[in-house]
């Protein structure tokens, strides 16, 4: 009589030596053999069976994202699909922004493998971040890092028709957006309007969000007003405003005339100098024969001035008092006298 097969239990000293593993992970990127050797022990931990899931999701929750998305997603198709459900029961999408910010890469990493178990751990995902009201600033920022980034957004690659009801997703990426540039707002919105999903976002955040639009520049608005959306009311009426009546222009600074340029009285009576904004290059050109004549008229003047200050006596000097000079002298001549 064979007697039937049972699963080992996982290997105490390898689920420590993944402890360590992951513990480390956290504090800084580990070396490039310790980072595969996680990666092995977590898969094997994971192809075990329900006692090996469960084992290890804890510690797969406190690793760092990039060992957890390398240990999970390229061979996720291969896990049986009980496998796949008790890992995603056993893993928490609450806790520190730590294990929020591994649950965010999970949910990329699946997407292309797996869509609909993206989706449903992204959804669970926003709405542990809405449990309290909105989600924290580094929740929104980490949301932002994820999904938004800076060109093309990744959640436009999830499936519209799934997102009827995906209410949590859509204000947690709403929220992600209010910390993002103007563009990846852009690509917000086109993705609501696309995806149904406008009309489930509550009032309050439909007006700070509004709020963000109306600070958009004017080729953004533009853009958007051109496309053929149907956009909440208010949001049309900000993008339809003309940049003018929404933000004032600085009065221009008066303009402070130019300083009279110091020649002398002679030249200034014949012939005013130009101001800044005049320039002899800009005079007709009858007028350069008559500029010409008039400075050379000044230069022979200036040069008869010179001829006649060099040409003028020399006025001798009064004589400079040596008394002081001669004073040692003559006191030279009574130390003699006295001498004799």
């Amino acid at each position: 009589m064979s007697t039937p097969k049972t699963k080992s239990a996982p290997d105490p000293a390898k689920l420590e030596q993944l402890q360590v593993l992951a513990v480390a992970s956290q504090k800084a990127r580990l070396a490039p053999n310790d980072e595969q050797l996680a990666i092995e022990l977590t898969r094997e931990f994971l192809s075990s069976g329900k006692g090996g899931v469960v084992a290890v999701a804890p510690i797969l929750s406190a690793m760092s994202w990039n060992v957890a998305v390398e240990s999970v997603c390229p061979v996720w198709m291969e896990f049986k699909p009980a496998q796949r459900k008790y890992l995603l029961a056993e893993l928490p999408v609450t806790g520190d922004e730590s294990v929020r910010r591994l649950v965010m890469s999970l949910a990329r990493g699946l997407q292309p493998v797996d869509p609909a178990t993206a989706l449903k751990l992204l959804e669970n995902l926003c709405a542990g971040l809405l449990a309290d009201g909105e989600p924290s600033q580094k929740s929104r920022q980490n949301f932002a890092g994820v999904f938004l980034g800076k060109g093309r957004p990744w959640f436009h690659n999830l499936p519209l028709a799934d997102l009827a009801d995906s209410s949590p997703l859509a204000r947690c990426v709403v929220y992600a957006g209010m910390v993002s540039p103007p563009l990846s707002q852009l690509y917000i919105v086109r993705w609501l309007v696309g995806a149904g999903l406008m009309d489930v976002l509550p009032p309050e955040l439909l007006a700070q969000f509004t709020g963000q639009i109306q600070r958009w520049p004017g080729r953004l608005k533009k853009e958007l007003s051109a496309e053929s959306l149907t956009l909440p009311g208010s949001i049309a009426a900000v993008i339809a405003l003309p940049e003018e009546a929404r933000h004032e222009k600085p009065q221009p600074r008066p303009v402070k005339p130019a300083p009279e340029p110091s020649a002398h009285p002679e030249m200034r009576r014949e012939n005013p100098a130009p101001s800044r904004r005049e320039s002899p290059s800009r005079e007709s050109s009858g007028d350069i024969p008559r500029l010409l004549q008039q400075i050379d008229r000044e230069f022979q003047r200036l040069r008869q001035e010179l001829q006649q200050a060099r040409s003028a006596p020399k006025i001798a000097s009064p004589p400079r008092n040596r008394s002081r000079e001669a004073a040692p002298a003559g006191g030279a001549r009574d130390a003699i006298s006295r001498s004799r």
